[in-house]
């Protein structure tokens, strides 16, 4: 399940969720806005993380389900011809 929290109404509560959360900006570029503490092992740090956020970078956010694993970008260029690019790890480092 994934959710979102908007700036102009964020979320106070989380209902249904499970455990640990990921906290991202909703509209940035990669790792834009994502740090450790985007981490959330339970609704108090998410929410803390969310509101950080929402103060810090004045946007949206998205909490999803954090799935343990690697997270890889491949880029396609063009439409009938189209060219894959090489894929890309985005690293976070060890987090728990």
């Amino acid at each position: 399940m994934d959710g979102s929290a908007r700036k102009r109404a964020p979320r106070r509560t989380l209902r249904r969720f499970d455990y640990p959360a990921f906290v991202k900006p909703l509209g940035e570029e990669s790792s834009d806005g994502i740090a450790k503490a985007s981490f959330g092992r339970n609704e108090k740090e998410t929410i803390e993380r969310t509101r950080f956020l929402h103060e810090k970078l004045g946007c949206d956010v998205m909490i999803e389900e954090y799935v343990e694993g690697r997270e890889l970008y491949v880029s396609v260029l063009g439409n009938r011809n189209a060219s894959i690019l090489p894929a890309r790890e985005l690293f976070f480092g060890d987090l728990p």
